[in-house]
């Protein structure tokens, strides 16, 4: 069992399938990342992640770790591109989901 402290409230998390990476989902306070890479043994975050409105509740590596994407309570699906030498910290595809309330019968 590998024990870490952060101070940070984490709603979730994922390891890079390769690479000595993970990942946080937030939620997200006045304009802050969504998610929040991490490498292990290291005390800083690598990189912050934007583009979620809500509490992110699910995150997800691709099978090869080159795209991850994540889930918010606010409908928000985000998806971003994965690379360990560049870093790009809005998302290349982001759809919201209607909501039952915006229908108009």
């Amino acid at each position: 069992m590998i024990m870490l402290k952060r101070n940070i409230a984490a709603s979730c998390a994922e390891t890079h399938p390769k690479y000595p990476f993970y990942i946080t989902g937030l939620e997200v306070n006045n304009g802050g990342p969504s998610a929040i890479l991490w490498q292990f043994g290291q005390e800083k975050e690598i990189a912050g992640y934007y583009g979620c409105q809500g509490k992110v509740t699910r995150i997800h590596f691709d099978q090869f770790g080159q795209k991850f994407g994540a889930g918010d309570t606010s409908g928000n699906l985000c998806l971003w591109r994965f690379d360990a030498h560049t870093h790009a910290n809005k998302p290349y595809y982001q759809q919201e989901t209607l909501h039952s309330s915006t229908l108009v019968a």
